[in-house]
């Protein structure tokens, strides 16, 4: 996404050279997730895009990726497979998060940069991340709506 700041709680994608069959695109040259205040208003400067984790790719891509960066999540999921489709399944995948070490995907297996990963910049499209309350506030507050409950909010400093 086209970041409207130097947003420090987000992800970054350095952009790189279009791609020759969809110049739209361009090459990722890298990836930073949650920069310092410094490092994000250099990103913004640069011409750095928000990594929104929106991701379009073969299902096999996206195994590949995470069996190379996180092998280790990749075999404990893989065991799955004698489970699938048998009574046994909830079971085998609540047993399977449950004793595998917590993973990010976009930290452990983007943030390398794969050379075959592309981006697509989406300009003029107002965008947040809205994983906390404040950032959901920030949004309506943005776009003049005011929902009734969001009342308690309105004490709140903007």
């Amino acid at each position: 996404m086209e970041p409207d700041g130097p947003e420090e709680e987000y992800g970054w994608i350095e952009p790189g050279e279009p791609v020759p069959e969809a110049p739209e695109c361009a090459r990722v040259l890298s990836f930073s997730e949650k920069p310092s205040a410094a490092r994000a208003r250099a990103f913004l400067r640069s011409g750095f895009l928000w990594n929104s984790l929106i991701v379009v790719a073969r299902v096999e891509a996206l195994k590949a990726l995470g069996r190379r960066y996180m092998p280790e999540v990749d075999a404990r999921l893989s065991r799955l497979a004698a489970f699938a489709r048998t009574e046994d399944e909830p079971w085998a995948v609540h047993q399977a998060y449950a004793l595998m070490r917590s993973a990010n995907f976009s930290q452990e297996a983007l943030t390398p940069c794969d050379s075959s990963l592309v981006v697509l910049p989406v300009r003029g499209v107002l965008w947040s991340d809205w994983g906390t309350p404040d950032r959901v506030v920030q949004t309506l507050r943005r776009i003049g709506a005011s929902p009734t409950w969001l009342d308690p909010w309105s004490r709140q400093p903007a």
